[in-house]
């Protein structure tokens, strides 16, 4: 099977071919994991946040056993497993790469918080939200819904960007 198509019931439907190659994961309550390593390649912006954050780590890089971060390149790696759109929506072929980026990103600021300061964890945070947008609208996303849904990232987030618990009982992960 190509990377552009999946095999129905005897027959074929396009998909996106920039969407990561995933499987179902209800382990833990993720939804999806990577099937291999997916590799991102961040926006001007972002490659200039994630410059000075590297360099207020002292690092070059990041690297984890989840995903490794460049100042130009988001790696996630095989088997991340990540829970999709959050809230009350559907995944779709126009979001799934956008969820899975989002989810490292913030899965960056929740982990080096404290060491890269308050100041580049909200530009990181910020960031995050922009590539989701990109990303949104590269994968077809129509406008008013990729607006609605940039809209939630920004303003609800925080919480999840900080690895706090959401004002509304939902645990954070």
């Amino acid at each position: 099977m190509n990377a552009g198509h999946t095999q129905g019931e005897g027959n074929t439907t396009t998909r996106n071919p920039n969407a990561p190659d995933v499987s179902p994961s209800y382990k833990n309550n993720w939804k999806y994991k990577t099937c291999s390593d997916h590799t991102y390649c961040l926006g001007a912006g972002t490659t200039k946040v994630v410059e000075d954050i590297l360099e207020a780590l002292s690092e070059e890089q990041l690297v984890t056993k989840y995903y490794t971060l460049t100042p130009d390149c988001l790696t996630v790696k095989e088997e991340y497993a990540w829970d999709g759109a959050s809230g009350p929506t559907i995944d779709t072929r126009t979001s799934m790469r956008a969820s899975l980026i989002h989810d490292a990103l913030y899965q960056v600021c929740r982990t080096s918080e404290s060491d890269m300061g308050p100041a580049n964890w909200r530009r990181l945070r910020k960031a995050a939200d922009w590539e989701f947008r990109r990303i949104l609208k590269e994968d077809g996303m129509f406008l008013l819904r990729r607006w609605v849904w940039w809209g939630a990232v920004r303003g609800l987030g925080g919480p999840a960007a900080r690895g706090t618990p959401y004002a509304f009982g939902c645990p954070a992960r």
